[in-house]
């Protein structure tokens, strides 16, 4: 995975984390702890952080990671569960990008 992948990857899990509308103690401890494991160092994870607040469209994200779905769905299972509490907008992001990287799989367009 090449660095921009990993920056995608990384804000994808951010909207995830937030998209309870709230910021644990947890949530950003697993972000930083994602960040160090992907190698990203402070101007990179600014740019995260910057593409986070932007909203961007994170579907078009995912899609251009389809080759590292697994991955990236493993990620945001993990991340989803960092505040030990799984709500349903965060259960609604997981399942649509499910959805997304299943249509790609399957070599169908969203």
């Amino acid at each position: 995975m090449d660095t921009a992948d990993k920056i995608k990857l990384a804000r994808i899990v951010g909207v995830l984390l937030i998209a309870d509308g709230e910021l644990t103690d947890q949530e950003v401890a697993h972000l930083e702890t994602l960040f160090t494991n992907l190698g990203l160092d402070a101007d990179q994870r600014h740019e995260v952080i910057d593409r986070i607040a932007s909203g961007t469209e994170v579907m078009q994200d995912v899609r251009s990671l389809r080759a590292h779905g697994k991955e990236l769905f493993a990620a945001l299972q993990q991340a989803a569960l960092a505040d030990g509490v799984l709500v349903g907008a965060e259960e609604d992001m997981l399942a649509m990008i499910a959805e997304v990287l299943d249509q790609d799989d399957q070599g169908r367009t969203s």
